[in-house]
């Protein structure tokens, strides 16, 4: 039964996500989650919470699936007209440290999927100074970024961080990443991102050493001051990268880049 239900949200949302402009459309698609079973059965048993965490999963599960399938319609360079916002990058002058807020281990193609929806999704369905082409009319989602497979992919951040230290490099430094909340911070930044809900704990040695080393080797000209190293919450309202690092492992960072 599950399955079934899965299968026809799928095709639904697949049918949908055809259209240039499907993202107009979203809040029919959040519409269309809710009809996982364990969605219903969690709201018929009163965990309303849960059923819409189950329903959040279950969409970001699809948009994966049809995302790996390439079956989302996004800009396609030379078919239609495009906005490059990487025009508008600067030299980097800054780094700001991300965490994933979830248990780590989430995949790439996962995280790909989850800043279309999260970052991109909100920017092209707004109703005041929407992403327009010279004739008016909505331009599809198009980040102008692509991995080594010529795939476009949608990352906020530059770089994402294991907790056992593996490196993963999601952007090019010339990319702008929609990852800070701020326009002009975006615009001279690099975002770091630790893989783990590190809310209220202090990420691993190895994470850490990672983090140290990535700017070490590739930012060797900034300062290593407080104001160039920051956390997210130190340039808009969140709690990320987490309740521990200004007056914690922010210490502890800024003296493995200076050592």
């Amino acid at each position: 039964m599950i399955e079934k239900l899965y299968q026809k949200q799928y095709e639904r949302t697949k049918e949908l996500v055809q259209n240039p402009d499907w993202f107009l459309e979203f809040g029919r698609v959040r519409k269309l989650r809710l009809i996982g079973l364990g969605a219903i059965q969690a709201a018929k048993a009163g965990n309303i919470t849960e059923a819409a965490n189950y329903a959040r999963r279950q969409t970001f599960d699809i948009f994966e699936q049809l995302l790996s399938e390439h079956q989302v319609r996004l800009g396609i360079p030379g078919q239609d007209e495009l906005d490059d916002q990487d025009e508008a990058r600067e030299p980097v002058s800054q780094i700001v440290i991300h965490h994933s807020s979830r248990a780590e281990g989430i995949s790439l193609t996962a995280l790909n999927a989850l800043h279309l929806l999260n970052l991109y999704v909100p920017v092209y369905q707004r109703k005041t100074s929407p992403v327009l082409d010279s004739k008016g009319n909505r331009q599809p989602i198009y980040s102008g970024h692509f991995n080594e497979a010529g795939e476009q992919v949608f990352y906020g951040y530059h770089w994402k961080v294991e907790q056992d230290g593996e490196v993963h490099r999601l952007l090019d430094d010339s990319a702008l990443g929609w990852h800070a909340g701020d326009w002009e911070v975006n615009k001279r930044s690099v975002g770091i991102c630790i893989d783990d809900d590190i809310g209220h704990k202090n990420p691993t040695e190895d994470s850490l050493a990672a983090v140290a080393d990535i700017i070490k080797r590739n930012y060797p000209t900034l300062p290593v001051d407080a104001a160039t190293i920051v956390g997210h919450s130190e340039i808009i309202h969140t709690s990320c990268p987490g309740d521990k690092f200004i007056d914690g492992w922010k210490n502890s960072l800024l003296e493995r880049i200076a050592a």
